[in-house]
Parts: structure tokens; C-alpha cells; sequence
């Protein structure tokens, strides 16, 4: 992702080598730059924030399971994560709110495994009581009873692992496959869990096989947040001191806040996992599928309508047509099927965050720019980027709460919506070019370094 970053910034900035020559003049005219240490080059700026953009942004991404062979690198997945990152640079907020379904659909299915859970447990405990009550009092009835306690004691010990699991699945959303001959059959879908929790026809994995299969812990995702932190803070710092802050250091800022929000929303969820956790047949079970809307569901249409499809990709609404029982593995923005609210919940949330991108970007309002028509773009393509995110928050909250009353004008909505997405990627690749085209031509205190010591008290 570093390379593709270079390679962006090579194409936007022509004669990439002539920028040094900035800095050697900034210094001279420049008299506290005088000495280099309380300075720092053009290399010094681009390199600090590509490296917090890909720590942000590589780092932060949580993909799906993609199959892959147990030696050597798996390049499905390696691509899957190498376009999932170009899509969340160029839209953000897309990637978090896929983020933000899962982590919504994950809490929804752990509650309902978790009841499934508790009733069987109940019917297992009423069936033990009525037993022991027809019993009779004897001394053989006493043994049977410590026997019947032992066992008793056992079964919610493992009853208490399984919850702990579900629980514990509330937070991960990893992918379960069900295994035919030592191989992966199909991905589980979470009917095909509630079955399972009642009938115990497989082996559930314990946390700690959950655990290991990431490739990465709390503490290395608190890392990575406390290194958009700390830019954060060099930036105010700037700001502080009055210090100029570039339109790049502006846009790092803007893509922190956004990966802050998506490693909190993913943070325990298992990162990297390249294959399954395959749930092995108890010997002499039997597993019936009951409700399985994955492998029932029918295609109401031979052929998906492109307009619909899309329309459904762009909501978050595209899980209604997968089917895992046609699949062998899940598919790359898969969330679970969240209902047509819940996604609509999970675009707002992401939208409000969208909006802060948008806002951060007009912070740059007065910056100083090569040309006045580079800041003229600059600044209508901020506003675009705040004000559409905002728009469509409105749009969420009149779609909940009057959808049946006000019908023509959600309709009237989401026509203005589809009209206002190509204005908004267009103002988002301009933003994202202008970043590194302003790199040219930076004023001389923009070379200045942060001086920590003026914020030690000192006599």
C-alpha cells in the first residue's frame, strides 16, 4: 500500500524530484531554519504522514476469511485487503460502515444464540427435575441424585463456555464453515448456529481458538490508535504555535479520525484470518437444517437488475442476495444480512463520522495555496464532503421515523441521493490529488519543527 501511495504521489506531482529545491530555499530565506535540527524536509513531512496513512488504514482493515493454502502467501487475500484499502481511501466511510454492520449484527446473533443457549439449558434442567421426582426415596436414589448433580454441574460448566463463546462472538463476527471430508463445505450461516447450539451435532470452538487465529492483539490495535493520536497532536501543536500545516498533514489528520472509529468497531475482531474455523461432526449426530434462509432463499429474478444491485451495494443491503450454501466462502463486504433499518442505522453512524473527514478538510479554509484556483477546488470539495454525509444523516432519520407518512419525499431523497454520490467521489479524488499537488510550493515556516520545550513551564 506504501508503494501504491508513492506511485499516486509520482503521478500527481510531475517532476516529483524538483521539490527538493523548496526546501533549500525555505531554509535560506527562512532564518530559524538555519539550523536543520529545529527543521524538516519535504521528505521528512511526506514520509511521517504515508506512514500514519498506511498505519491507519492497512492496519485498521478487518477482511473477511479468504480461503488460502497453508504455505506460502495468500494472495486472494492479499488483494482482497490491497482494494478494500484504495476503497476506503477513496471513500471512508463506506468501509466503516461496513465495520459498523458487523459489529451491530454480530451483538444481534450472540442475543439470539445466547436465548437459544438458555432455553435448551431450561428444558434440560426441567426434564432432570421430573425425572427426580418420580424417583423414590431410597439410598440407591441418593447416589443417583449426587451422580445426577455431577453431571448436572458438568453440563452447565459447558453450557457456561458456550455462552461465554457467543459472548465472545458478539465482538468477533469470525466465519464458521462446516467441513465435508477434512475440506471446507460451505460457510455456517447463523441459522444453521442455532441449530447446532441445540442439537450439538458439532464441536464449538473455545475463545481461545478464536483468539489465535488473529494476527494481531488489543494491544497492537491500541498502538495504532495512539499513533493517530499522536499525529493529532503534532498537528494541534502546529496550530498552537502557529505553524503552518500542510494540505497533506490535513488530509492525515482527516483519515485518523476515520480509522479511529473503525478499530474501535473492529477491535476484537480477529485480523488477517486466512481460514475458517471448521466445526467437526460429533460421531453418530445427525445435523437437520430448520429455517435456513441462506440455503432456502430463492432468486426471485434469473438475472439481477445492474441499477437494483447497485443500489443495494451502496446501502449496505447487498447481503439479501448471497447465498452461503452456494458459496465455500463468505463474501468480501459480508455482514451478515442486517435488515434494511439496521443498515440505514449503520449509514448514519458512518455518515456523522464521514462528515468530521469533510470538516477537518475545511479546516484548510485559509491555507495558502500555489494558485487560487487550486484553493478554490479545494475549498468547494471540502464543503461537498461535509455537507453530503450530513444530508443523507437527514435522509436516515426521515426514512425511520416517517418513511409511511412522507413516501414521496423519501422518494424524492433518494433520487437526490444517487445524484449527489458522483459529485462526492468526484470531490473526494480532488481532494485526495490536491493533497499532493499543493506540496509544491509550501511557505518557509512550514519547514519549521514543533518546539516541545516552549510547552514545559520553565523560569
Amino acid at each position: 500500500m506504501l508503494q501504491y501511495l508513492l506511485l499516486l504521489c509520482a503521478l500527481a506531482i510531475p517532476g516529483i524530484l524538483a521539490l527538493a529545491v523548496p526546501v533549500i530555499e525555505a531554509t535560506a530565506e527562512d532564518p530559524k531554519c538555519l539550523d536543520i535540527i529545529h527543521c524538516r524536509t519535504l521528505t521528512n513531512i511526506v514520509w511521517s504522514c504515508l506512514i500514519t496513512i498506511f498505519a491507519c488504514t492497512w492496519v485498521s482493515i478487518h477482511h473477511n476469511v479468504v480461503l488460502g493454502s497453508k504455505s506460502g502467501i495468500n494472495f486472494a487475500a492479499l488483494w482482497e485487503r490491497v482494494w478494500v484499502t484504495a476503497l476506503t481511501l477513496l471513500v471512508p466511510e463506506y468501509t466503516l460502515a461496513w465495520a459498523v454492520r458487523q459489529w451491530l449484527m454480530a451483538r444481534i446473533i450472540a442475543g439470539q444464540l445466547n436465548i437459544a443457549t438458555y432455553s435448551f439449558r431450561g428444558k434440560f434442567e426441567r426434564e432432570e427435575r421430573e425425572e427426580v421426582e418420580k424417583k423414590e426415596e431410597s439410598e440407591v436414589e441418593v447416589d443417583e441424585k449426587k451422580e445426577e448433580s455431577k453431571v448436572e454441574v458438568d453440563e452447565e460448566k459447558e453450557e457456561s463456555q458456550v455462552v461465554g463463546f457467543w459472548t465472545k462472538f458478539t465482538r468477533t463476527a469470525v466465519s464458521f464453515c462446516e467441513t465435508h471430508g477434512g475440506k471446507p463445505h460451505r460457510p455456517v450461516s447463523r441459522e444453521d448456529l442455532e441449530v447446532i447450539i441445540q442439537t450439538k451435532t458439532f464441536e464449538l470452538p473455545n475463545k481461545q481458538d478464536i483468539d489465535a487465529r488473529s494476527k494481531s492483539d488489543a494491544f497492537s490495535k491500541t498502538v495504532t490508535i495512539l499513533q493517530a493520536l499522536w499525529f493529532a497532536m503534532q498537528c494541534i501543536a502546529r496550530a498552537i504555535q502557529h505553524l503552518p500545516i500542510t494540505n497533506l498533514e490535513i488530509a492525515t489528520l482527516a483519515y485518523t479520525t476515520m480509522a479511529i472509529q473503525m478499530n474501535l468497531f473492529w477491535m476484537n475482531k480477529p485480523l488477517n484470518v486466512n481460514f475458517p474455523i471448521r466445526l467437526e461432526r460429533v460421531a453418530g449426530s445427525e445435523f437437520q437444517r430448520i429455517g435456513n434462509r441462506s440455503a432456502t432463499a430463492k432468486v426471485e429474478e434469473p438475472r439481477r437488475a445492474p441499477i437494483r444491485s447497485f443500489v443495494k451495494a451502496v446501502v449496505g443491503t447487498q447481503d439479501d442476495e448471497v447465498h452461503l450454501s452456494e458459496l465455500r466462502q463468505v463474501p468480501t463486504l459480508y455482514s451478515g444480512k442486517p435488515n434494511e433499518y439496521l443498515a440505514q442505522f449503520a449509514n448514519a453512524i458512518a455518515m456523522a463520522v464521514g462528515a468530521i473527514f469533510g470538516a477537518v478538510h475545511c479546516t484548510a479554509w485559509s491555507f495558502a495555496f500555489p494558485s487560487q484556483a487550486e484553493k478554490l477546488l479545494w475549498r468547494i470539495s471540502a464543503v461537498i464532503t461535509t455537507a453530503i454525509p450530513l444530508f443523507y444523516v437527514v435522509f436516515v432519520i426521515l426514512y425511520t421515523v416517517a418513511a409511511h407518512h412522507i413516501k414521496r419525499l423519501v422518494d424524492s431523497v433518494i433520487i437526490l441521493s444517487a445524484v449527489a454520490l458522483p459529485f462526492y467521489l468526484v470531490a473526494r479524488a480532488v481532494l485526495l490529488v490536491l493533497t499532493f499537488t499543493t506540496l509544491r510550493d509550501l511557505p518557509p515556516a512550514a519547514y519549521e519543527s514543533i518546539h516541545w520545550m516552549s510547552f514545559i513551564p520553565h523560569v
